[in-house]
């Protein structure tokens, strides 16, 4: 693109110079003195030129009788010929240098005085004059030859060519360079692949590092000094870039060639920061695409500059996955497990790193917990039953189930926080948030082979006392997947669908906790009290559905308390002898899985095909209703939920009113039974 060079303004006359006296100005042209308006006829006042400048000249009409006009008005339009300034310059030296000093411009014309020398006829001040752009172009033949010296010698001269026509493209249409410009696309194009496909290698070959060399430190080079300021120029702008581009698929391939040259940010801190910000955020709210590269960016600064950038990465992931995981949804969900799972792996890295930063975060999650014991407030109760928190307790439980050896003590606070997750509110309406934390403390049950007492939790859930009483018909659609509600309004609570759920999800998970302790010398005792009330639920039981589930629990427990029996007789050893019990145990699964273990198995597989079978894109989430139990007039207003909601900034499935989040459970829709916790009593010493 040319330049436009604008016009100049004219300088005040100097002090003590009276200007060009009347004479001088005759001289000049009789144009460049108008008339008093009061001399004026009406045809000259419409006519003038509004804008015209000291020197007389005038903007013309845009007519098309403008084309053929006569030579006298040509000599009008110009104002002063070059024969007129030749006198001027004789008559009055000193005025002339004045023109010259403050206007260049005016002395700058064609010999002839043609209409090509003075363009359309406006005075230069007030259009600008396009000039020919005398920049230096590229073109692909001249690009060709830099990129072959850059690739093959390392040249310094072509790397300093290639890095500034990099910056060129980099910054094209936020600002020009004064010497250069591209020819086409094409070559913008060849520049930017070369550059991102080409520069890792030339900066390598240039500091003679190998490929594969990744602990090396690249300023011990002795060519180091000469290239630093280009692979500064070159991060810097692939930065500018990567922050400028919006397609996926580019933001994808940029991190992927910054990927190979992480060992280069050593020394760019302010450079670095950038990039695992902009990464993050990438990570955090990019396509698929992208994400999956941000987050390989992250990790491989993480494994290279550990020292530099461990700290920062780990507690970014975290941050991105906690800010990510406040909406959970049927759409949502996927990239939540999706950012978990990259958390985890990150969190793998370094293990003492990781019980550091999981330390703090567990503490800061316990402190929300103890604040809603103690409180009992609004406020603090959405602090936990919210998809934020729940998702984070969700994540460590991962990554503890994870790397279990070097994150043993954590385990206990973990179970505690999830524990008192479970029991905080006693209403049915948080039965799908109840399930989920027991599923966790399943899995870390399981891994680390402790016993967690989920049992007296999930046998709360089948004294529920909407089971006893006939459901209520409601829309197909009014129901959804428990896995992505923390919590149901009345309506649902009385479909007949979600308690067919809910009590296939407490089978499952109930034969899960015992199938951990199938093959335990104490699988009498931790079966015993779930046996009693499972069979009173069996018999309890209006629908044939609950009769049947139960029933096969207790056969199952009841076969493998038998198989167990018979080998407790034949064992001599003492309960406190561990080596023992585990030979115990190593035996009798020898022999063949259990009765309760092969339940287990069954019914996570039922699960699994009935998670398969129910689409996760087809899930819509109904509207919450009956917030309050069953009373519409105990809803709060909408202005007052739209405002908590950006005040609170929580999920959809929270309680409304504080009256049913301090709902007992000696309330019409509470669980009942006698050994039902009140968490609301706590004594010190059971705090």
């Amino acid at each position: 693109m040319a330049k436009v060079k604008k016009g100049r303004k004219r300088k005040a006359v100097p002090p003590g110079h009276a200007g060009p006296s009347q004479e001088d100005m005759q001289k000049v042209g009789e144009v460049g003195v108008p008339k008093a308006v009061e001399e004026m006829s009406v045809d000259d006042l419409l006519g003038m030129d509004v804008f015209g400048g000291i020197d007389g000249s005038h903007v013309e009409k845009d007519d098309k009788s403008d084309s053929v006009a006569s030579s006298d008005s040509d000599e009008e339009d110009i104002g002063m010929t070059k024969e007129d300034m030749e006198k001027l310059k004789e008559t009055d030296p000193e005025f002339y240098e004045y023109l010259k000093e403050t206007d260049q411009n005016l002395l700058e014309f064609d010999v002839d005085g043609s209409d090509e020398s003075r363009g359309d006829g406006v005075e230069e001040s007030e259009q600008p004059e396009v000039e020919d752009d005398t920049r230096e172009v590229i073109t692909s033949e001249s690009l060709k030859s830099w990129c072959a010296a850059a690739e093959k010698n390392a040249s310094l001269g072509a790397v300093r060519q290639m890095t500034r026509l990099y910056r060129i493209a980099c910054h094209y249409g936020d600002d020009e360079d004064e010497s250069l410009r591209l020819a086409s696309s094409a070559v913008y194009n060849k520049i930017l692949l070369f550059m991102l496909g080409k520069a890792d290698g030339i900066f390598r070959k240039a500091l003679s590092i190998e490929k594969g060399d990744e602990d090396v430190d690249v300023t011990a080079s002795t060519r180091w000094p000469k290239f630093e300021v280009y692979i500064r120029s070159y991060l810097g702008n692939t930065l500018h870039l990567l922050g400028k581009v919006t397609d996926a698929s580019m933001q994808s391939y940029v991190l992927e060639r910054l990927r190979h040259s992480v060992i280069f940010l050593r020394d760019f801190d302010k450079i670095r920061r950038k990039l695992i910000a902009l990464a993050l955020k990438i990570f955090s709210s990019g396509e698929d695409e992208a994400k999956v590269q941000a987050i390989l960016f992250i990790r491989a600064l993480a494994i290279k500059l550990p020292a530099l950038c461990l700290d920062s990465c780990l507690k970014g992931t975290y941050k991105s996955f906690a800010s990510a995981a406040k909406f959970f949804n049927a759409s949502s969900a996927p990239n939540i497990r999706f950012m978990a799972s990259c958390a985890v792996e990150m969190y793998g890295i370094d293990l003492a790193a990781t019980y550091q930063h999981a330390f703090v975060a567990i503490k800061d999650l316990a402190s929300q917990m103890r604040q809603a014991l103690t409180s009992k407030s609004k406020e603090s109760y959405k602090e936990i039953y919210c998809w934020q928190t729940i998702n984070c307790f969700e994540l460590w439980a991962t990554v503890l189930v994870t790397y279990p050896d070097q994150l043993e003590p954590l385990f206990y606070p973990v179970s505690q926080l999830l524990l008192g997750a479970c029991t905080l509110i006693g209403s049915p309406s948080f039965i799908p948030l109840r399930l989920k934390c027991i599923r966790m403390l399943n899995e870390i049950a399981a891994c680390n082979n402790l016993y967690i007492p989920v049992s007296s939790l999930l046998l709360e859930v089948l004294q529920w006392k909407d089971l006893g009483r006939k459901p209520k018909p409601v829309a197909a659609n009014t129901v959804t997947d428990i896995n992505l509600r923390l919590r149901v309004g009345s309506t649902i609570l009385r479909a007949a669908s979600f308690q067919d759920e809910v009590v296939d999800v407490v089978f499952e998970l109930l034969s899960e906790h015992l199938a951990q302790w199938g093959y335990h010398p104490g699988f009498l005792e931790v079966s015993y009290v779930p046996l009693l009330r499972l069979r009173a639920f069996a018999k309890s039981a209006d629908r044939d559905r609950f009769k049947r589930g139960a029933k096969q629990l207790c056969q199952a427990i009841s076969s493998t308390n038998d198989l167990v029996t018979k080998a407790r007789n034949k064992s001599q050893f003492s309960p406190k002898d561990s080596g023992a019990i585990r030979k115990f145990a190593q035996d009798l699964e020898a022999e063949g899985p259990t009765a309760i273990v092969t339940l287990a198995k069954k019914l996570r597989e039922q699960t699994i095909q009935r998670l398969q079978m129910r689409s996760m894109e087809d899930a819509v989430i109904a509207e919450e209703e009956d917030y309050s139990g069953g009373d519409d007039d105990d809803h709060d207003s909408v202005e007052e939920e739209d405002e908590m909601r950006k005040r609170t900034r929580v999920s959809d499935d929270m309680p409304h009113n504080v009256d049913e989040l301090e709902n007992t459970r000696d309330g019409e829709d509470g669980f009942g039974g006698e050994d039902q916790v009140d968490v609301y009593q706590l004594s010190d010493d059971d705090e």
